[in-house]
């Protein structure tokens, strides 16, 4: 049997599926028979009848699609809960995390973004952690900030 479609990539594989189609319709095709058309209103009618007849298919399919429709549109989500909600964020049972007070807090805290934070301290120990360093030819002392990943603090 041949397959739904063959591509051919030379001319000899053209020929060679043109050849197994050929025999293809001849083992397994249609038979040509001698049939006696209907002429003038016979044909008329006939073709009316079919027409009328295609007529009414649409229509029930129609009708059948219509109800189709009508019964998706009137089907409702189930709310059907098979386990207690739990909430991922914080573990506890009874909420979601889109809906944990303690999610959205955590959310708010973390867009601090632009703002400053500032903190003073005031120490007379000499055994504070200073360099000199040269900026632009200019030496100067500062204090190194070990909290921090890059900081230096003028002394003067």
């Amino acid at each position: 049997m041949l397959a739904a479609h063959e591509e051919a990539k030379t001319i000899d594989q053209a020929i060679a599926i043109c050849i197994k189609k050929q025999n293809a319709k001849e083992r397994y095709g249609a038979k040509t028979l001698n049939v006696v058309q209907p002429t003038g209103e016979d044909a008329i009618h006939k073709l009316s009848t079919e027409i009328e007849n295609l007529k009414l298919k649409i229509e029930d399919l129609t009708k059948v699609r219509e109800y189709e429709v009508d019964a998706i549109e009137t089907r409702r989500p189930r709310n059907v809960q098979i386990y207690p909600l739990k909430c991922f964020f914080c573990n506890k049972i009874g909420h979601i995390k889109r809906d944990c007070i303690n999610y959205q807090r955590s959310r708010q805290s973390g867009n601090r973004r632009g703002m400053i934070s500032l903190f003073t301290y005031f120490h007379n120990d000499d055994k504070l952690p200073v360099i000199s360093v040269n900026i632009n030819s200019i030496s100067i002392q500062g204090t190194l900030d070990t909290g921090s990943s890059t900081s230096l603090i003028s002394l003067f």
